[in-house]
């Protein structure tokens, strides 16, 4: 990281190490850092400028039945930060429990302007 701290490694970037525990790693299990790691500075900025619109327009929402898209985007920006894998790939079950409630809530604004 120390190398190429704004761009990152790239997306293809295959984390190999052995921990202290003489375990094999191969992710950093965080959203954030993985993002950090692959995208650099310039790629969890952009994450978190996403993360930060759909937290915006879901706390907008939060007096009407859109409320429980925001309790969800917050359980899962949560869930990442320790458990969380790289999320721009094939859909499983952190990518859905991700993009779905950060698309609920964006959608809803779209929505309005309509």
């Amino acid at each position: 990281m120390a190398s190429q701290p704004w761009l990152g490694r790239g997306f293809s970037y295959e984390l190999d190490f052995i921990n202290y525990s003489g375990e094999h790693i191969t992710t950093t299990h965080s959203v954030y850092m993985g993002a950090l790691l692959k995208g650099g500075i310039v790629g969890l900025l952009l994450l978190l400028a996403i993360i930060a619109c759909g937290l915006w327009q879901a706390w907008r929402k939060r007096h009407t039945d859109s409320r429980y898209s925001l309790a969800i985007l917050f359980y899962a920006l949560v869930f990442m930060a320790s458990q969380g894998m790289f999320i721009i790939s094939n859909p499983r079950e952190t990518w859905v429990l991700f993009w779905l409630p950060l698309g609920i809530a964006l959608s809803k604004g779209v929505a309005e302007k309509r």
